[in-house]
């Protein structure tokens, strides 16, 4: 089973939006090996007539955020069975050099088997890549998630430990941590 994210061909062959799909199709390749990351099948960015897509497996399941609705609070076990495939994912993608900096509930996959995916690493860099700047208008993350030092365009492995204390606070709670 796969699912498709494509960029129409209308779109400039150059464009950030392609660009920035063959970054997460390439950061995704790396961490194909993860079995709590999607996994790419492949990505093209180059074809003229069918525009720029990544090839995903296809995850039957809900996201973290439709199958937990706010206001209802998660028992500790459930959470803790949750927060540790997450954190293993964002481990192994820090391993990696890899950070998330969009870590969401909507980004949360919870499969039949209650396995966890992490989902959408468009917002992905290498974090070696210190030069790296968002294009005027383009999206930071969520913010209800993002850590302080995101909001001046600044991203570190903690950044995505935030995030992920932040889903957490939400989880037990059943409350936003900030509105």
């Amino acid at each position: 089973y796969v699912a498709l994210k494509f960029l129409k061909p209308s779109y400039s062959i150059n464009s950030q939006n392609k660009d920035k799909l063959l970054v997460e199709g390439r950061i995704l390749e790396e961490l194909n090996k993860h079995p709590h990351i999607i996994n790419v099948r492949a990505y093209i960015g180059k074809d003229e007539h069918h525009g720029a897509y990544l090839v995903l497996d296809y995850i039957a399941g809900q996201t973290l955020q439709s199958k937990h609705p706010k206001g209802i609070p998660i028992e500790l076990p459930t959470v803790i069975h949750y927060v540790t495939q997450i954190a293993s994912a964002l481990d192994y993608a820090h391993e990696h050099r890899i950070l998330h900096r969009d870590l969401k509930q909507n980004n949360i996959m919870i499969t039949a088997t209650q396995d966890i995916i992490l989902l959408d690493f468009g917002l992905s860099i290498d974090e070696t890549n210190s030069d790296f700047e968002l294009p005027n208008g383009s999206s930071m993350g969520f913010p209800e998630t993002m850590a302080p030092e995101r909001w001046d365009y600044r991203s570190q492995r903690e950044s995505d430990v935030y995030a992920l204390g932040v889903i957490i606070f939400e989880l037990l709670t059943g409350q936003k941590l900030f509105e």
